[in-house]
């Protein structure tokens, strides 16, 4: 199901990892495209403090 809402409603999952995280609910989290999404916005803020 995580990886679902992932897939099909990028939004939706968004809004539901933070309330999870609001609400200290951390077994459900859908871990794997957290970690993805923190890296990926990582890398895209790098390459925009260095332009």
């Amino acid at each position: 199901m995580k990886n679902k809402l992932y897939e099909q409603d990028f939004n939706l999952w968004r809004e539901s990892i933070i309330e999870q995280i609001k609400e200290h609910r951390f077994n459900n989290i859908d871990w794997e495209h957290l970690l993805l999404e923190l890296e990926h916005m990582g890398k895209v803020r790098k390459t925009v403090i260095s332009e």
